[in-house]
Protein backbone atom coordinates (compact mmCIF):
# COMPACT_ATOMS: atom_id res chain seq x y z
CA UNK A 1 0.00 0.00 0.00
CA UNK A 2 2.95 2.40 0.87
CA UNK A 3 4.44 1.43 -2.72
CA UNK A 4 0.89 2.14 -4.30
CA UNK A 5 0.48 5.48 -2.74
CA UNK A 6 4.09 7.42 -3.60
CA UNK A 7 3.60 5.60 -7.00
CA UNK A 8 -0.23 7.75 -7.47
CA UNK A 9 1.74 10.95 -5.48
CA UNK A 10 5.10 10.70 -8.51
CA UNK A 11 1.84 9.89 -11.10
CA UNK A 12 0.25 13.17 -10.35
CA UNK A 13 2.72 15.57 -9.61
CA UNK A 14 4.32 14.54 -13.25
CA UNK A 15 0.98 14.80 -15.00
CA UNK A 16 1.00 17.91 -16.81
CA UNK A 17 -1.65 20.47 -14.92
CA UNK A 18 -4.34 20.67 -17.82
CA UNK A 19 -4.59 16.79 -17.53
CA UNK A 20 -5.34 16.49 -14.05
CA UNK A 21 -9.22 18.17 -14.48
CA UNK A 22 -11.73 15.65 -13.44
CA UNK A 23 -14.55 14.91 -16.53
CA UNK A 24 -15.50 13.13 -19.47
CA UNK A 25 -12.68 11.13 -21.22
CA UNK A 26 -12.23 11.80 -24.60
CA UNK A 27 -11.53 9.71 -27.73
CA UNK A 28 -9.28 7.24 -27.16
CA UNK A 29 -6.02 6.45 -30.07
CA UNK A 30 -7.36 2.67 -31.10
CA UNK A 31 -3.42 2.16 -31.11
CA UNK A 32 -3.78 2.65 -27.45
CA UNK A 33 -6.51 0.15 -27.04
CA UNK A 34 -4.90 -2.20 -28.70
CA UNK A 35 -1.67 -1.69 -26.83
CA UNK A 36 -2.99 -1.55 -23.29
CA UNK A 37 -5.07 -4.86 -23.69
CA UNK A 38 -2.29 -6.33 -25.27
CA UNK A 39 -0.23 -5.19 -22.05
CA UNK A 40 -3.21 -6.78 -19.76
CA UNK A 41 -3.06 -10.19 -21.07
CA UNK A 42 0.73 -10.33 -21.01
CA UNK A 43 0.75 -9.27 -17.79
CA UNK A 44 -1.94 -12.16 -17.16
CA UNK A 45 -0.15 -14.81 -19.14
CA UNK A 46 3.08 -13.66 -17.24
CA UNK A 47 0.71 -14.67 -13.69
CA UNK A 48 -0.40 -18.17 -15.37
CA UNK A 49 3.74 -19.23 -15.82
CA UNK A 50 4.74 -17.65 -13.08
CA UNK A 51 2.45 -19.77 -10.63
CA UNK A 52 0.51 -22.26 -12.67
CA UNK A 53 3.97 -25.00 -11.50
CA UNK A 54 2.57 -24.03 -8.24
CA UNK A 55 -0.66 -24.62 -8.43
CA UNK A 56 -0.17 -28.14 -10.21
CA UNK A 57 2.10 -28.84 -7.43
CA UNK A 58 0.22 -28.38 -4.66
CA UNK A 59 -2.90 -30.54 -6.62
CA UNK A 60 -0.68 -33.32 -7.01
CA UNK A 61 1.51 -33.22 -3.85
CA UNK A 62 1.78 -32.00 -0.01
CA UNK A 63 2.61 -28.87 1.49
CA UNK A 64 6.05 -29.86 2.65
CA UNK A 65 7.13 -30.18 -0.98
CA UNK A 66 5.22 -26.91 -2.49
CA UNK A 67 7.17 -25.07 0.32
CA UNK A 68 10.47 -26.67 -0.51
CA UNK A 69 9.99 -26.29 -4.14
CA UNK A 70 8.72 -22.25 -3.74
CA UNK A 71 11.86 -21.45 -1.77
CA UNK A 72 14.04 -23.33 -4.57
CA UNK A 73 12.49 -21.27 -7.34
CA UNK A 74 12.67 -18.10 -5.10
CA UNK A 75 16.70 -18.82 -5.10
CA UNK A 76 16.02 -19.24 -9.08
CA UNK A 77 14.38 -15.89 -9.00
CA UNK A 78 18.34 -14.00 -8.08
CA UNK A 79 19.26 -15.68 -11.54
CA UNK A 80 17.77 -12.77 -14.07
CA UNK A 81 18.19 -9.81 -11.65
CA UNK A 82 20.85 -8.13 -14.75
CA UNK A 83 17.93 -9.05 -17.28
CA UNK A 84 15.15 -6.94 -15.71
CA UNK A 85 17.49 -4.29 -14.55
CA UNK A 86 18.57 -4.25 -18.37
CA UNK A 87 14.82 -4.28 -19.30
CA UNK A 88 13.66 -1.47 -17.30
CA UNK A 89 16.63 0.69 -19.19
CA UNK A 90 16.43 -0.59 -22.50
CA UNK A 91 13.04 -0.51 -23.09
CA UNK A 92 12.44 3.22 -23.62
CA UNK A 93 15.52 3.43 -26.25
CA UNK A 94 14.22 0.38 -28.32
CA UNK A 95 10.87 2.46 -28.76
CA UNK A 96 12.77 5.26 -29.49
CA UNK A 97 15.34 3.86 -32.19
CA UNK A 98 12.72 1.67 -33.63
CA UNK A 99 10.26 5.05 -34.35
CA UNK A 100 13.25 6.92 -35.72
CA UNK A 101 14.51 3.50 -38.18
CA UNK A 102 17.92 3.66 -36.38
CA UNK A 103 18.12 -0.63 -36.70
CA UNK A 104 22.31 -0.50 -36.43
CA UNK A 105 21.97 1.52 -33.31
CA UNK A 106 19.26 -1.15 -31.94
CA UNK A 107 21.12 -4.25 -33.22
CA UNK A 108 24.58 -2.72 -31.92
CA UNK A 109 22.83 -2.29 -28.37
CA UNK A 110 20.47 -5.66 -27.78
CA UNK A 111 24.67 -7.37 -28.65
CA UNK A 112 26.31 -5.41 -26.36
CA UNK A 113 23.88 -5.30 -23.34
CA UNK A 114 22.93 -9.21 -23.93
CA UNK A 115 26.65 -10.24 -23.43
CA UNK A 116 26.62 -8.05 -20.37
CA UNK A 117 23.91 -9.44 -19.22
CA UNK A 118 25.04 -12.97 -19.26
CA UNK A 119 28.36 -11.65 -17.62
CA UNK A 120 26.86 -11.03 -14.40
CA UNK A 121 24.38 -14.21 -14.74
CA UNK A 122 27.06 -16.81 -15.55
CA UNK A 123 28.59 -17.01 -12.35
CA UNK A 124 25.64 -16.67 -10.28
CA UNK A 125 23.98 -19.33 -12.28
CA UNK A 126 27.14 -21.80 -12.68
CA UNK A 127 27.36 -21.03 -8.28
CA UNK A 128 23.50 -22.12 -7.68
CA UNK A 129 24.12 -25.42 -10.68
CA UNK A 130 27.45 -26.42 -8.64
CA UNK A 131 26.65 -25.58 -4.89
CA UNK A 132 22.87 -26.08 -5.20
CA UNK A 133 23.14 -28.59 -2.31
CA UNK A 134 24.71 -25.93 0.02
CA UNK A 135 22.52 -23.58 -0.99
CA UNK A 136 19.20 -25.24 0.45
CA UNK A 137 20.59 -26.34 3.11
CA UNK A 138 20.96 -22.73 4.25
CA UNK A 139 17.16 -23.05 4.80
CA UNK A 140 17.64 -26.20 7.13
CA UNK A 141 18.15 -29.99 5.89
CA UNK A 142 14.83 -30.33 5.04
CA UNK A 143 15.48 -28.51 2.16
CA UNK A 144 18.07 -29.83 0.55
CA UNK A 145 15.71 -32.26 -2.05
CA UNK A 146 14.78 -28.67 -3.65
CA UNK A 147 18.35 -28.96 -5.33
CA UNK A 148 17.58 -30.29 -8.22
CA UNK A 149 14.80 -28.45 -8.53
CA UNK A 150 17.64 -25.21 -7.96
CA UNK A 151 19.86 -26.65 -10.58
CA UNK A 152 16.70 -26.84 -13.12
CA UNK A 153 15.39 -23.95 -12.43
CA UNK A 154 18.90 -22.38 -12.94
CA UNK A 155 19.81 -23.87 -16.34
CA UNK A 156 16.04 -22.60 -17.52
CA UNK A 157 16.75 -19.05 -16.81
CA UNK A 158 20.52 -18.87 -17.64
CA UNK A 159 18.81 -19.62 -21.48
CA UNK A 160 16.29 -16.86 -20.67
CA UNK A 161 18.95 -14.23 -19.73
CA UNK A 162 21.18 -15.83 -22.76
CA UNK A 163 18.62 -14.27 -25.29
CA UNK A 164 18.26 -10.95 -23.82
CA UNK A 165 15.30 -8.44 -24.12
CA UNK A 166 13.52 -10.18 -26.66
CA UNK A 167 9.96 -9.55 -25.13
CA UNK A 168 10.39 -6.07 -24.89
CA UNK A 169 11.85 -5.76 -28.04
CA UNK A 170 8.58 -6.88 -29.38
CA UNK A 171 6.13 -4.93 -26.98
CA UNK A 172 7.75 -1.87 -27.43
CA UNK A 173 7.76 -1.90 -31.59
CA UNK A 174 4.57 -2.42 -32.10
CA UNK A 175 4.65 -6.48 -32.24
CA UNK A 176 2.83 -6.70 -29.12
CA UNK A 177 0.02 -9.14 -30.40
CA UNK A 178 3.19 -11.46 -31.36
CA UNK A 179 4.41 -11.39 -28.02
CA UNK A 180 1.15 -12.53 -26.21
CA UNK A 181 0.21 -15.02 -28.87
CA UNK A 182 3.26 -16.80 -28.02
CA UNK A 183 3.20 -16.23 -24.10
CA UNK A 184 -0.55 -17.80 -24.56
CA UNK A 185 0.52 -20.94 -26.35
CA UNK A 186 3.71 -21.54 -23.96
CA UNK A 187 1.45 -20.73 -20.73
CA UNK A 188 -1.03 -23.91 -22.16
CA UNK A 189 2.20 -26.12 -22.39
CA UNK A 190 3.24 -25.19 -19.28
CA UNK A 191 -0.08 -26.59 -17.65
CA UNK A 192 0.50 -29.97 -20.25
CA UNK A 193 3.77 -30.55 -19.22
CA UNK A 194 3.04 -30.09 -15.34
CA UNK A 195 -0.09 -32.39 -15.58
CA UNK A 196 2.03 -34.98 -17.38
CA UNK A 197 5.20 -34.64 -15.16
CA UNK A 198 4.25 -33.67 -11.59
CA UNK A 199 2.16 -36.84 -11.07
CA UNK A 200 5.43 -38.99 -12.12
CA UNK A 201 8.42 -36.93 -11.25
CA UNK A 202 6.79 -34.71 -8.12
CA UNK A 203 8.65 -31.18 -7.50
CA UNK A 204 11.79 -31.73 -10.20
CA UNK A 205 8.89 -32.59 -13.07
CA UNK A 206 7.40 -28.98 -11.86
CA UNK A 207 10.28 -27.58 -12.36
CA UNK A 208 11.60 -29.86 -15.63
CA UNK A 209 7.89 -28.18 -17.15
CA UNK A 210 9.08 -24.88 -15.89
CA UNK A 211 12.12 -24.42 -17.60
CA UNK A 212 11.19 -26.38 -20.80
CA UNK A 213 8.49 -23.30 -21.22
CA UNK A 214 10.63 -21.25 -19.94
CA UNK A 215 13.63 -22.43 -22.64
CA UNK A 216 10.97 -22.80 -25.18
CA UNK A 217 9.21 -19.29 -25.15
CA UNK A 218 12.34 -17.20 -25.39
CA UNK A 219 13.83 -18.89 -28.41
CA UNK A 220 10.69 -18.81 -29.83
CA UNK A 221 10.93 -14.88 -29.12
CA UNK A 222 14.58 -14.72 -30.38
CA UNK A 223 13.34 -16.35 -33.90
CA UNK A 224 10.32 -13.81 -34.06
CA UNK A 225 12.62 -10.95 -33.34
CA UNK A 226 14.71 -12.05 -35.90
CA UNK A 227 11.84 -12.59 -38.84
CA UNK A 228 9.74 -9.02 -38.05
CA UNK A 229 13.19 -6.37 -36.94
CA UNK A 230 16.27 -8.78 -38.59
CA UNK A 231 17.93 -8.40 -34.86
CA UNK A 232 20.28 -11.15 -33.78
CA UNK A 233 22.22 -10.41 -30.26
CA UNK A 234 25.03 -12.79 -30.82
CA UNK A 235 28.76 -12.24 -32.83
CA UNK A 236 31.98 -13.82 -32.52
CA UNK A 237 32.92 -11.38 -29.22
CA UNK A 238 30.17 -14.08 -27.54
CA UNK A 239 33.57 -16.79 -28.01
CA UNK A 240 35.13 -15.20 -25.51
CA UNK A 241 33.10 -16.44 -22.61
CA UNK A 242 33.28 -19.38 -23.20
CA UNK A 243 36.82 -19.76 -21.73
CA UNK A 244 36.36 -17.81 -18.90
CA UNK A 245 32.96 -20.13 -18.10
CA UNK A 246 34.96 -23.00 -18.13
CA UNK A 247 37.69 -21.13 -15.73
CA UNK A 248 34.82 -20.26 -12.97
CA UNK A 249 33.29 -23.80 -13.20
CA UNK A 250 36.93 -25.50 -12.80
CA UNK A 251 37.12 -23.40 -9.44
CA UNK A 252 33.80 -23.64 -8.25
CA UNK A 253 34.36 -27.77 -8.63
CA UNK A 254 37.58 -27.42 -7.03
CA UNK A 255 36.00 -25.30 -3.69
CA UNK A 256 33.09 -27.65 -4.17
CA UNK A 257 34.98 -30.62 -4.10
CA UNK A 258 36.66 -30.79 -0.32
CA UNK A 259 37.74 -27.14 0.50
CA UNK A 260 34.57 -25.68 1.93
CA UNK A 261 32.89 -28.82 2.96
CA UNK A 262 32.80 -28.37 6.49
CA UNK A 263 31.81 -24.75 7.19
CA UNK A 264 28.64 -23.34 7.18
CA UNK A 265 26.55 -23.41 4.54
CA UNK A 266 26.51 -19.39 4.47
CA UNK A 267 30.06 -18.72 4.54
CA UNK A 268 29.94 -21.94 1.53
CA UNK A 269 27.36 -19.70 -0.04
CA UNK A 270 29.43 -16.69 -0.04
CA UNK A 271 32.72 -18.07 -0.82
CA UNK A 272 31.68 -19.52 -4.00
CA UNK A 273 29.38 -16.62 -5.16
CA UNK A 274 32.64 -14.31 -4.61
CA UNK A 275 35.08 -17.19 -6.02
CA UNK A 276 32.88 -17.72 -9.19
CA UNK A 277 32.33 -13.50 -10.18
CA UNK A 278 36.05 -13.09 -9.28
CA UNK A 279 37.38 -15.95 -11.73
CA UNK A 280 34.96 -15.50 -14.45
CA UNK A 281 35.25 -11.09 -14.30
CA UNK A 282 39.22 -11.85 -14.05
CA UNK A 283 39.20 -14.06 -17.20
CA UNK A 284 36.60 -11.94 -19.25
CA UNK A 285 39.38 -8.80 -18.32
CA UNK A 286 42.40 -10.86 -19.28
CA UNK A 287 40.73 -12.06 -22.89
CA UNK A 288 40.31 -8.57 -23.78
CA UNK A 289 36.72 -5.83 -24.21
CA UNK A 290 36.04 -4.54 -27.73
CA UNK A 291 35.62 -0.69 -27.54
CA UNK A 292 31.38 -1.16 -26.63
CA UNK A 293 32.22 -3.62 -24.11
CA UNK A 294 34.76 -1.24 -22.65
CA UNK A 295 32.37 1.97 -22.55
CA UNK A 296 29.92 -0.15 -20.77
CA UNK A 297 32.47 -1.38 -18.50
CA UNK A 298 33.83 2.51 -17.65
CA UNK A 299 30.26 3.57 -16.97
CA UNK A 300 29.27 1.23 -14.57
CA UNK A 301 32.84 1.20 -12.82
CA UNK A 302 32.04 5.32 -12.33
CA UNK A 303 28.45 4.59 -11.31
CA UNK A 304 30.58 2.85 -8.83
CA UNK A 305 33.03 4.84 -7.43
CA UNK A 306 30.83 7.83 -7.72
CA UNK A 307 28.17 5.81 -5.30
CA UNK A 308 31.17 4.93 -3.44
CA UNK A 309 32.63 7.96 -3.18
CA UNK A 310 29.08 9.57 -2.18
CA UNK A 311 29.11 7.41 1.24
CA UNK A 312 32.43 8.13 2.28
CA UNK A 313 31.99 12.18 1.99
CA UNK A 314 28.75 11.12 3.79
CA UNK A 315 30.61 9.11 6.47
Amino acid sequence: MLVFVLLTRAAWKMTPRNARKWGPLGPIDPEVVTFSAAAFGMAALEFVLAQGDKILLGHYLDARQVGIYAVAMAMVGFVPVALQSVNQIFSPTISELHATGNYPMLQRLYSTLTKWVLIFTIPLALTMIVFAHPLMRMFGSSFVPGATVLVVGAVGQLINCAVGSVGFLLLMSGNQLQLVKIQALNAILLIVLGMVLVPRMGAPGAALATAITVITTNLWLLRAVRRRLKLLPYNSSYLKLVFPTLISTGVLWVLEHGFLAPRSPWIIALTAIIAAYVSFLGMIWISGLDRYDREIAQVLWAKVSNGIFRNEVSA
